[in-house]
């Protein structure tokens, strides 16, 4: 049950992300150089994109040149190393229909493949050789054989058999490093290897790992997403067919299909366009209402003698602009007509060719002065 409360809610929203399971200190601490302290500041901390790992694809089915994800029996795995010093690591796999290679250059990756065992992975396929082989996948081992027809098991994680979020890993003040390694998708593998493996998984000089992003994201999305306050009206989301911004949320993170993902943008989207129109009809509103401003008139002799100044003549379509803007300027509301640095800004009235009319305005203006 969620609490009633607002400020038990606020106060679930505000909560450290410390407390999460599987963060503690050392790890909020990390998750602080992203900006990210509270359950309310995940929420907000959009994927940068999306992989769909919702399709198990038997390895009869794999097409090269394509990302895809499938689940198998490791048949037999073995490293190699080659005279530049790198490892490789293969893997041969079985899922009943065919066979398929995985390969990394990763001498970690050795520790985490059991021989026998079922894994799910997710790489690109290519064709080397003449066989058919996934180039440093991502992938987990599974405790057991999974459901036929590619259903998940039970104890399935966040990084396979659904819409998987992919999140920035590193501040966006490191300069360029954090949009390489976040093309990846096997990253998690890298930042084991970055790190010295197993051995030294403290140092915390490397990026988070997208599954532990992932791990903090659902747990904050299920404690506090139900909590936060709407700031559209029900009838707006009715009227524009807007999901609540809890199911944003969650859809956002965690979309259930491509359609809610979509959806989740489009309600995000609108939100943000809707405070930011609200924000400059407020400050409109305040400042039409709080002072006048003084009217600028154009008489016909004024209107001559600009005239008589101007090297071109203005347009049907200028004629009615200028007609216009000088009505708003000859009022005293603020905002209507305003001056800045001698050029009228009129609230977008401006049409092409805006140059001959602001010289007209221009003008205008330092008559009155």
């Amino acid at each position: 049950m969620y609490p009633e409360d607002p400020r038990e809610r606020r106060d679930v929203l505000n909560s450290p992300l410390q407390y999460l399971g599987g963060v503690g200190p050392r790890m909020a601490e990390r998750l602080s150089r992203l900006g990210l302290r509270t359950v309310s500041d995940m929420l907000y901390y959009f994927p940068r994109r999306h992989l769909d790992r919702s399709r198990i694809t038997p390895l009869m089915q794999l097409v090269p040149g394509e990302t895809m994800s499938a689940c198998a029996r490791v048949v037999d795995a073995r490293s190699s190393r080659l005279r530049d010093g790198r490892v490789r690591v293969e893997a041969m796999l079985d899922d009943g229909t065919a066979s398929a290679y995985a390969v990394w250059w990763n001498p970690y990756v050795a520790e985490r493949i059991r021989v026998g065992g079922w894994m799910v992975l997710s790489g690109k396929v290519v064709r080397y050789e003449g066989r058919l082989q996934f180039q440093s996948p991502d992938f987990e081992a599974l405790s057991g054989e999974p459901p036929g027809g590619g259903a998940p098991p039970e104890d399935a994680s966040l990084n396979f058999w659904r819409i998987t979020p992919v999140y920035r890993r590193r501040p966006a003040t490191e300069g360029g490093r954090g949009a390489r390694d976040e093309e990846d998708e096997g990253d998690d593998l890298l930042t084991h290897a970055r790190r010295g493996g197993s051995r030294n998984a403290a140092a915390g000089d490397a990026p988070l790992s997208q599954s532990f992003l992932r791990k903090v994201a659902w747990q904050a999305v299920h404690a506090g997403a139900p909590l936060v306050p709407d700031v559209l009206p029900p009838g707006i989301r009715g009227a524009r067919g807007l999901m609540p911004i809890g199911e944003a949320l969650r859809s956002i993170h965690f979309p259930r299909t491509a359609r809610d993902l979509g959806q989740a943008r489009r309600r995000l989207a609108y939100e943000e366009l809707f405070i930011l129109g609200l924000g400059v009809a407020m400050r409109r509103r305040k400042t039409r209402s709080g002072a006048e401003a003084r009217p600028l008139v154009l008489t016909k002799a004024i209107d001559a003698r600009i005239r008589a100044r101007l090297p071109f003549a203005l347009t049907r379509a200028q004629e009615r602009c200028v007609d216009e803007i000088t009505r708003d300027m000859a009022g005293r509301v603020p905002g209507v007509a305003c001056q800045h640095h001698g050029r009228a800004q009129m609230h977008g009235r401006i049409q092409p060719r805006a140059g001959q009319i602001e010289q007209f305005i221009e003008h205008l203006a330092q008559r009155q002065h």
